[in-house]
């Protein structure tokens, strides 16, 4: 009889274990037989055993992940039954760690992005800030590191941890943008956000974490002193218990600065404790530098043994990259050592293993052992004549030469192909990746300046026939008035959604456009009023345009109330020329009377107030002439690249 193991390929003992959880679920989440409650009582009790849940997912997150997934799923599955984001988030934040712990990012994503977006829609600011952290650190551990997507979530966590003055929240994503800058590397930023961390770690306990940290930049850097001073700090804040990690770094250090019988001593203390390392890639390194400080200190034996026990570990743990290059100082030590033969076997090994970069010094290095090999493997097998070995000797250097030579030709012509194939594939990609996202941003750009140009043709509509329904003369000038400031903005939009360039107006077609408009809406247009156009072709940006458009279509619309009421020939005149690279001269006048005796500042006119409020934010000087009609003249500074003249 075939054990259950056996039947159904899953640990007996855990599927147990799984079982006996879920009784407890049903045994929690169920109600005594014949009691009676009242709907607020039930809601309470559910949304306690939802929190019951979460607490438990919490408790055997890392002790028993599969238990935890169960709970986690649990609370998920009733908050979002019963209505109850808040339960519904916590439950998101732990599956989603729990998936990343599997090393599963897709699904941790999935999850964290559900409970983002439950935070923003309850203003759960908060929430909002862990789960950003988490989203950032997902990306940051993903395989293929999304930098841009981590950067971003991991800023937003940090502005708005910043927001709640979260001291604990701050020190997390201080923590995590370090790791982020420092695998970039940009090892400037990772210090500073490592020493703004500091503070808070020492309040809570953390600080020879950020300090290991900040020692670690510095020794990059090549900063020895400054991260001798932050090393020193941890080792008297630790006394005797000083870490693993640590004491390699302070090891790592003394060889930096070719302190070598100190370095030897620290690494040698550490795999006194080999149980201790929290990982077998961490041993490996450990030996590999002890072994190199031993040979800068002139003990190849022990170099070479260290490099042997390193390279043994390497290949039981298939570490690849580590088996590589320790096949290479171990070829190096035994050229040292004069053990031609052996040198050979592992500058072998040693290509064999390097598939992608080919060092032609080291096949060089190579060559020139095989000679050393052959000459002394020739030299105890043959008793030949002085001038026919020295012969043989020649002829053979000549051809080994000519096939180095040819070999170095083919496989630098063969490596410099590949890598500008693999780059040219890579810039393709990028360039496809690079024209997608344009793409899609064009799009959403033409569908929001389409959605605001029908939502404000939808509030002109509406404002024109109030202006109808009313008949107060005054008001309904008022809401004519209102109209035509509307359609001037959504000139704009119109424009912007039906051009390819979906940040700049053409000013020599949206002026007219606008004085069309006005014209238009006090019934003018076409008749009675003459009008004078003289507008360079220009184009400029959107944001610039909205109050150019807003000045326009006030002075036009003063001059019309105003100006014509009982004049024989009415004239309007509109100017906008470019005077130079960075200025635009706009004129609006009229032949009317004017208004005799009032400055600019005294006139007693919503518009005029609005003129001027819009000419200081586009830094624009004005100047209004009370002489044969009202004219308003401005100067206004075009920014670097803001305006394009076309010809």
């Amino acid at each position: 009889m075939k054990k259950i193991d056996d039947i159904f390929g899953w640990n007996f003992q855990k599927s147990l274990k799984i079982s006996l959880w879920c009784c407890i679920i049903v045994c929690l989440s169920s109600p005594s037989l014949g009691e009676t409650i009242s709907d607020s009582t039930q809601f309470s009790k559910d949304t306690l055993a939802v929190w019951n849940y979460i607490d438990l997912a919490r408790k055997y997150r890392y002790a028993q992940p599969d238990s935890a997934e169960i709970f986690a799923s649990e609370a998920r599955t009733r908050a979002e039954a019963m209505g109850f984001p808040m339960g519904q988030i916590h439950a998101c934040s732990n599956l989603g760690i729990l998936a990343r712990n599997q090393s599963d990012f897709s699904l941790a994503l999935d999850y964290f992005y559900e409970g983002f977006g439950l935070s923003e829609e309850i203003r759960s600011i908060e929430r909002q800030a862990v789960l950003a952290r988490n989203l950032g650190d997902t990306y940051l551990r993903a395989k293929g590191r999304e930098f841009d997507s981590a950067f971003y979530y991991l800023n937003k966590s940090l502005v708005l941890y910043q927001q709640l003055a979260d001291e604990k929240g701050l020190m997390k994503i201080h923590l995590s943008l370090g790791n982020l800058f420092a695998s970039v590397p940009d090892l400037d930023k990772a210090k500073s956000h490592f020493l703004m961390g500091l503070p808070y770690a020492e309040k809570f306990g953390y600080a020879p974490l950020f300090q290991e940290n900040v020692g670690n930049i510095y020794v990059q850097k090549g900063a020895l002193d400054s991260a001798a001073i932050f090393y020193q700090r941890l080792v008297d804040a630790m006394g005797d218990n000083i870490s693993i990690n640590l004491r390699h770094n302070l090891a790592v250090l003394a060889q930096k600065r070719k302190e070598y019988k100190k370095a030897i001593k620290l690494y040698q203390d550490n795999l006194s404790r080999r149980s201790e390392f929290p990982s077998t890639d961490l041993l490996v390194s450990s030996l590999n530098n002890l072994a190199f400080a031993y040979k800068m200190n002139g003990q190849y034996a022990e170099a070479l043994s260290s490099y042997l026990e390193a390279l043994d570990i390497a290949k039981k743990e298939g570490l690849q990259n580590r088996e590589r290059l320790l096949n290479q100082q171990i070829a190096l030590i035994y050229e040292q050592l004069g053990n031609a033969e052996k040198a050979l076997i592992f500058y072998k090994e040693f290509l064999r293993l390097d598939s992608i970069e080919y060092d032609v010094q080291v096949a060089q290095s190579m060559n020139e052992l095989q000679v050393k090999y052959e000459t002394e493997k020739k030299d105890k097998e043959l008793a030949i004549s002085e001038k026919e070995r020295q012969k043989g000797i020649y002829e053979r250097n000549i051809f080994l030469i000519a096939t180095l030579f040819l070999v170095i030709i083919v496989v630098a012509g063969g490596y410099v192909y590949l890598q500008k194939r693999r780059d040219n594939i890579q810039l393709s990609k990028q360039k496809q990746v690079i024209q997608r996202r344009e793409r899609e941003k064009a799009l959403l750009l033409r569908e929001l300046h389409h959605r605001v140009k029908n939502n404000l043709q939808l509030i002109s509509s509406l404002l024109n026939l109030q202006a109808y329904q009313l008949d107060d003369e005054e008001a309904a000038l008022a809401v004519k008035e209102g109209q035509t400031r509307v359609e001037a903005m959504a000139i704009i939009h119109r424009d912007l959604y039906l051009k390819n360039d979906q940040t700049q107006i053409a000013v020599h077609q949206y002026l007219p456009q606008i004085m069309d408009n006005v014209l238009s809406s006090f019934g003018v247009l076409g008749r009675r009023v003459q009008t004078e156009i003289q507008v360079d072709e220009l184009e400029i940006e959107a944001d610039l345009a909205i109050p150019l458009g807003l000045i326009v279509n006030e002075l036009l619309t003063n001059s019309l109330k105003y100006a014509f009421s009982d004049h024989p020939n009415p004239t309007l005149r509109l100017r906008a020329n470019v005077l130079d690279e960075n200025t635009l001269y706009l004129e609006v006048a009229d032949n009317g009377p004017g208004e005799k005796g009032l400055s600019s500042e005294q006139v007693p006119s919503f518009g005029s107030d609005m003129v001027q409020a819009l000419a200081q934010q586009i830094d624009a000087s004005l100047r209004i002439e009370n002489a044969e009609g009202w004219r308003t003249e401005l100067q206004i500074p075009l920014v670097e690249k803001e305006a394009i003249l076309t010809d």
